[in-house]
Order: C-alpha cells, then sequence, then structure tokens
C-alpha cells in the first residue's frame, strides 16, 4: 500500500508520524514497508550485535527505526535501511524536533527479501552512495549464504562477494558467514531474484540500467562503479 506522495522530506516526515505502519521515501514516492521474515529478524539481530560490540562508543547504531535523509536528490528520498551506523557529529544532534533522520551515516546494512531486492540494488543502491561520508554498503542474502559488499575506495564503488567471512573496513569489524546464518532456515531452492545479483552486477547489465547513468550535473566524490571489472557511471544530484 502507498500513501501520497510528499512534496518534501518533511512532508514525508509528518505523514508517517500518523501511520500505524513504517514507510520509506524512495525517489519520492512513500513505499510500505514489508513484513519481515523470520530469517530477516534473526539476520538483522545478528548484525546489529556484532556491529554494536564492533563500535562501542566510537558510533551510533540504529535498527530499522530511522530514515536516512537524502534531501539533494530530486525527488527526495528517505530511506529506511535495516541498519545504520554513523559517527558524524552533525548526526548528534536533532535534525526536528522528533529527531527523526540522519544525514551523514557511514555504513548502510540492507537484508535482502524478494520485495525488496531490486529497489535496495538499484535505487537505493545509487541514492547511498550519493552521500559522500557512506563507505560501505552491506547486502545480506535472506534465501541464501551470501553477502554482497560495495565499499568506496579512490572514488569508486568496488563490488565484493566475501567468503568465508567479510570485513567491514569502515568500523573495523569481521564477520564470519557461517556464524552469521548459523541454524538458521534457508529455503531448499534458492530464490531465482535474489541469486541474480552476482551475475547482473558482473555483467553490468540490470544493475546498470535500474541504478547508474550519467548526470551532467553530478559532483559526487564517487563518480562510477567499478563491478567485477566494469566501470558503471553513477547518477547523483549535487551534494550542498
Amino acid at each position: 500500500m502507498e500513501g501520497p506522495t510528499p512534496i518534501t522530506i518533511a512532508g514525508f516526515l509528518a505523514w508517517e508520524a500518523r501511520q500505524k505502519e513504517k514507510h520509506e521515501l524512495i525517489d519520492g514516492v512513500i513505499v510500505a514497508m514489508s513484513t519481515p521474515t523470520r530469517a530477516h529478524g534473526r539476520l538483522v539481530r545478528r548484525l546489529n550485535r556484532a556491529i554494536d560490540a564492533a563500535v562501542g562508543d566510537r558510533c551510533d547504531v540504529y535498527v530499522g527505526d530511522m530514515t536516512v535523509s537524502i534531501p539533494w536528490l530530486q525527488p527526495g528520498s528517505a530511506p529506511r535501511p535495516d541498519i545504520v551506523v554513523t559517527s558524524d557529529e552533525r548526526d548528534r544532534r536533532p535534525h526536528d524536533e522528533r529527531d527523526l533522520t540522519i544525514s551523514w551515516p557511514k555504513l548502510i546494512v540492507e537484508v535482502l527479501s524478494p520485495s525488496t531486492a531490486d529497489a535496495d540494488r538499484g535505487k537505493k543502491m545509487r541514492n547511498y552512495f550519493s552521500i559522500p561520508t557512506v563507505e560501505e554498503y552491506l547486502l545480506v542474502d535472506s534465501l541464501s549464504r551470501s553477502v554482497t559488499l560495495h565499499s568506496r575506495i579512490d572514488g569508486h564503488v568496488i563490488t565484493s562477494w566475501p567468503d568465508p567471512f567479510f570485513g567491514l573496513t569502515s568500523i573495523r569489524c569481521d564477520i564470519a558467514l557461517q556464524r552469521l546464518y548459523d541454524e538458521i532456515s534457508l529455503p531448499q531452492r534458492t530464490n531465482k531474484r535474489l541469486r541474480s545479483g552476482r551475475r547482473d552486477a558482473a555483467s553490468g547489465t540490470d544493475l546498470g540500467k535500474a541504478a547508474v547513468r550519467r548526470s551532467p550535473r553530478s559532483n559526487c566524490p564517487c563518480e562510477s562503479f567499478v563491478t567485477a571489472g566494469a566501470s558503471l557511471d553513477l547518477a547523483s544530484e549535487p551534494v550542498t
């Protein structure tokens, strides 16, 4: 179910505050958050414990209860990631009287589900990397033992599929896949949509169409994606 599209992020936040269910704003469109599966919930909880233990008091960690405000994109976006980590002092003072958003995260984590995988890999990835402070974007599959890590390195976003463990350099945290997925029941038949991400990224086909295009006005510090040997242009609006 979608609500009315607000003109501004402030309008969305005011509308969202009156709703019983959680929503996010993606490219000017209000999207209802899907009900998480048991596997999704367990993965988020385990990731949160590992991340929170690693950062201590160095960073603030939010789990599904904070929107990321991206006002320089037109139309505006305010996605609600599963986990978001910030250490920026600008995020430690309220942006409004309800203190509902952050704007300068360093790490964003999304746990994929069939209904959100395309947006998480496409529109939301593009939007997140328009934020100059974002260092890493982690995608965790809820249907198979697989993670995709997008890291900003030297002005590029490098994509990797680490196994048997992955390191989040932005927060100095190493996580073993076996431990992350231990005793979590996964479907016997792998969902094609979620697994297609590695193939699409390697070929630069679907990812390129959905998430990446050149903007003549772009001055985002991340000017291109480098994915399995392919360099793709990133669309973004100027950061102000």
